[in-house]
């Protein structure tokens, strides 16, 4: 009697595990399936995302893009205080771009200078410069552009990465 019970316990854990197996790849199959109509849908929210900031934006004015040319300075410092971002950037009417940006740390300085090219359609602005062989593209919403200042929320996968504040560099700025 007690190798009939030997058995019997050896034959349903054994049961018991292969119903565990079968379940936990039906499961997964379920899971794989979710995550590929996840990613489509998020790059259609992605979409319906901008669409939505370009629909809402207060700045839709054809001379956003004329305004943007120019050099333009600005700082701004993360949340704990620990690094403080400066740049400069040239907007030129042939649609180049150049930027210089300072990275600030307690012990260090990073300077990273980049060149490139930009395209505007009001309001949003692009910027595609290449660094080390990997063309990048820097999107962007313009909130608010007068003759002296450029407010601009930069635009990420699915959400708004910074906002950021500049003033136009004038004559007397160089000086």
């Amino acid at each position: 009697m007690n190798i009939i019970k030997r058995f019997l316990l050896g034959f349903t854990t054994g049961l018991g595990f292969a119903i565990a197996f079968i379940i936990v790849i039906w499961l997964a199959s379920i899971y794989n399936q979710r995550n590929f109509n996840t990613k489509v849908y998020y790059e259609g929210s992605r979409v319906e995302f901008l669409k939505k900031i370009i629909s809402e934006s207060p700045n839709k004015s054809n001379d956003i893009c004329s305004k943007i040319i120019g050099v333009w300075e600005g700082s701004s410092i993360n949340d704990d205080g620990t690094i403080k971002k400066s740049w400069v950037q040239e907007v030129h009417a042939d649609g180049r771009f150049s930027s210089k940006k300072i990275f600030s740390k307690i012990e260090s300085r990073t300077v990273e200078e980049s060149e490139g090219t930009w395209k505007c359609k009001s309001p949003i602005f692009s910027v595609f410069m290449t660094k080390e062989g990997h063309e990048n593209q820097y999107t962007s919403l313009v909130l608010n552009i007068t003759d002296s200042e450029f407010s601009y929320a930069i635009l990420g996968d699915y959400s708004i990465d910074g906002i950021f504040n500049s003033k136009r560099r004038t004559n007397d700025d160089n000086k």
